[in-house]
């Protein structure tokens, strides 16, 4: 069974690349343009990782962040969370992290290194499972 991604971006021209090269890969991609959508589509089959980027229709990948942190279910709070941006201030990347994003990468960004950060967060979050951790 391929690993669900769910994938917030408002542009829906970066959705379906972002899919099509995912898709290409073996994951299997959700994409959606609002953190409202991105909530429901989570309550409705949970994938294995998000990626959100940061502006998003009517909010921002770091609302979704923080709304999926801090709902208080524990499949979502071990979610692996990462967040594409074109801003790479070190300011941007610490509202990422501190929105409880896992990873924050810059746009525009190489495709292996947006897989790679993937495997390692979904191999963590594995780990984690195994070991009971949340």
């Amino acid at each position: 069974m391929s690993p669900k991604v769910l994938y917030a971006e408002r542009n829906q021209l970066c959705i379906h690349l972002m899919k099509g090269c995912l898709e290409k890969a073996g994951w299997d991609v959700t994409g959606v343009l609002s953190t409202d959508e991105a909530l429901e589509a989570i309550q409705r089959d949970t994938p294995d990782i998000v990626i959100t980027g940061v502006v998003l229709l009517a909010s921002s990948g770091y609302e979704l962040c923080r709304a999926i942190r801090n709902a208080g279910d524990p499949v979502t709070k071990r979610l692996p969370l990462i967040v594409l941006s074109w801003h790479e201030r070190p300011e941007d990347i610490g509202q990422g992290f501190r929105a409880g994003a896992d990873a924050y990468l810059a746009k525009p960004c190489d495709l292996d290194e947006v897989k790679a950060v993937m495997d390692g967060l979904l191999k963590k979050k594995l780990k984690a499972t195994k070991t009971g951790r949340q």
